[in-house]
């Protein structure tokens, strides 16, 4: 097959389960726990881990993460999120401080689930271990921080040893 065929075959493929899909569910099972809010920066350095080890491959598999060299992104995962925006599912409160995304307390949660049923199992997985990495996030922050107050505090008693002398 030729290059150019390919490449215009590929602008009909449909995805088994789409970037749609899985922010739709994803939405679907955090809103069903109470959870209202999440870090599209965090979610997208997940799925950059999940997908340099091999998990979660069915759910991942038409999610295309890039880098720009700081950052990664990914245009499915922000366009899933636009649509589910224009949906009246997501929301954000300011977009340009930070990049939390939040989910509206009345999204009709069994129509975005009857649809996506067999991936269900799947992705309760997946937000079970993203809950795991974050809190794992925010533990190695807390530590960091910890230790840089260490370092400070023995760099102040050296300085008011010298001043003592």
């Amino acid at each position: 097959m030729l290059e150019s065929d390919e490449k215009y075959l590929s602008k009909f493929y449909e995805a088994e389960f789409s970037p749609y899909d899985f922010m739709s569910l994803f939405a679907a099972i955090n809103a069903s726990q109470r959870n209202y809010s999440f870090s599209r920066d965090n979610l997208i350095q997940f799925i950059t881990s999940c997908k340099e080890s091999n998990q979660f491959c069915r759910l991942l598999n038409d999610i295309h993460v890039k880098s720009n060299g700081i950052f990664n992104y990914s245009e499915d995962l922000d366009e899933a999120m636009q649509k589910l925006k224009l949906g009246k599912i997501f929301y954000t409160i300011s977009p340009e401080k930070d990049s939390t995304i939040m989910i509206f307390e009345d999204i009709p949660m069994a129509e975005l689930i009857k649809k996506r049923i067999e991936y269900f199992d799947e992705m309760v997985s997946f937000i079970g271990s993203y809950i795991k990495y974050q809190r794992d996030m925010i533990s190695q922050a807390y530590q960091r921080i910890y230790e840089q107050e260490n370092i400070d505090i023995s760099n102040a008693c050296a300085t008011l040893r010298k001043f003592k002398k």
